[in-house]
């Protein structure tokens, strides 16, 4: 468990206890509702009590903790639906099944990888949009988290889809608090791959 030097002793030590002692999910649950309710914790103790909570329900408890706090994918697909919405405006990404030129479909997918162990390269939360045109040129955006207790994170990919590609595929990783650089250079990317409507 991470020492934070901005929580009181009384708040470390309940982080302790999270890291440290074997609960029932009512038991976590209870002190997910205490810290969510204190009063006598600061804004910050309280997100980081409920960030780490939030890790050991999402990875003890998956199926209880999506019942409590709802659907995992729900950030991922909100994120991704947005960006699709606006670059919809200016370029057709509709599929080739829509009367378009898209050849991998035109909403945010899950990714594969999530459905995959961890132990077999799995992702906890994979989902993503992409565009490939006729000339097996892609490009896509990804918003990934490894597991429960990783950070998410956004990838940005251009590749030629061809084994024969000469061209050096780009991807690149960016955490969640550079989303904004991460979605430009996606959008840098797209008048070369995607006509303009």
């Amino acid at each position: 468990m991470t020492k934070y030097q901005t929580v009181s002793p009384k708040v470390q030590q309940v982080l302790d206890i999270i890291a440290n002692k074997e609960m029932t999910f009512g038991e976590y649950t209870a002190l997910f509702n205490n810290a969510s309710n204190s009063t006598i914790v600061t804004e910050e103790e309280r997100e980081i009590l409920t960030d780490e909570l939030i890790i050991k329900l999402r990875t003890l408890f998956p199926t209880k903790a999506n019942r409590l706090l709802g659907n995992k994918s729900g950030k991922p697909q909100e994120f991704l639906e947005e960006i699709l919405t606006e670059v919809n405006i200016k370029y057709d990404w509709s599929s080739v099944k829509n009367g378009g030129k898209n050849r991998t479909g035109d909403h945010v997918k899950a990714g594969g990888d999530m459905f995959r162990k961890e132990s077999e390269g799995g992702f906890y939360i994979s989902y993503y949009i992409s565009y490939k045109n006729s000339d097996d040129w892609s490009v896509g955006i990804s918003y990934k988290q490894k597991s429960a207790d990783k950070p998410p994170y956004i990838q940005v990919g251009k590749r030629q889809v061809r084994k024969d590609s000469e061209f050096e595929p780009y991807k690149e990783d960016f955490p969640i608090e550079t989303r904004l650089d991460a979605i430009d250079i996606f959008k840098s990317f797209l008048p070369e791959i995607v006509e303009e409507r």
